[in-house]
């Protein structure tokens, strides 16, 4: 999936238009591309790797395994001791929830960002 999101990465930026645009003003070429291109192509890229990054949190084995699975394995042992599963798996979800939330919301944020990129008075 993120290979497909890399390899698409230029599409929306104009063949040669942006690039000998930011060479007929002076810029070096690596300037060209980290003040020019890049910003136009993160614009288009950064929304499907995004999602794939929140993706893999939420369904990969090894994020599972870790967050998850370990997560309710200290749960259980705690409530082994104190009687109290209801409260501390509400916890462990919580937990879980806000996780996947603070990572929904810089998406946001950084798509808002990469969106008014270039635009004045934003």
């Amino acid at each position: 999936m993120s290979n497909a999101s890399c390899s698409s990465l230029m599409l929306p930026v104009p063949a040669g238009t942006a690039a000998e645009a930011g060479l007929c003003a002076g810029l070096s070429y690596l300037q060209t591309i980290f003040r020019i291109v890049l910003p136009q192509a993160m614009r288009t890229a950064f929304p499907p790797l995004s999602n794939s990054l929140i993706s893999m949190v939420k369904d990969t084995s090894l994020a599972a395994n870790i967050t998850v699975t370990e997560m309710f394995m200290v749960t259980q042992r705690i409530v082994a001791r104190t009687y109290e599963p209801l409260l501390l798996y509400l916890e462990v979800g919580l937990i879980y929830l806000i996780f996947s939330t603070v990572l929904t919301k810089l998406q946001a944020v950084g798509e808002k960002k990469l969106g008014s990129y270039g635009q004045k008075g934003v």
